[in-house]
């Protein structure tokens, strides 16, 4: 499995500094892949509406972009900020925590 994590718009957004991060989950440790793949099943990751941009009503503000790939399924949300699902909240954080560590 491939998570490819960007986040965009907002105040201090700057384009050319935000670069996506790719986790690679099959090169984790097993404890952060069990995690990471029980929160993408939670979520229903693959069953979210896919997206690449913002609705229009929500351009200039935060959002994510993630995308995951696992064998023949690949999908990508666009989330405006904050979220307000928990069990895609949950996923977003445990990525960002996979990100910046």
């Amino acid at each position: 499995m491939r998570i490819s994590f960007s986040e965009s718009g907002g105040v201090a957004y700057f384009p050319g500094l935000n670069k996506p991060n790719t986790i690679e989950v099959d090169a984790l440790p097993e404890c952060d892949q069990q995690e990471l793949r029980q929160l993408v099943a939670a979520s229903e990751f693959f069953a979210l509406p896919e997206g690449r941009r913002p609705a229009r009503s929500l351009r200039g503000m935060q959002h994510y972009t993630l995308t995951i790939s696992e064998g023949d399924r690949e999908r990508t949300v666009c989330v405006p900020a904050p979220i307000e699902s928990g069990p895609l909240q949950g996923l977003m954080q445990c990525v960002k925590r996979h990100v910046a560590g």
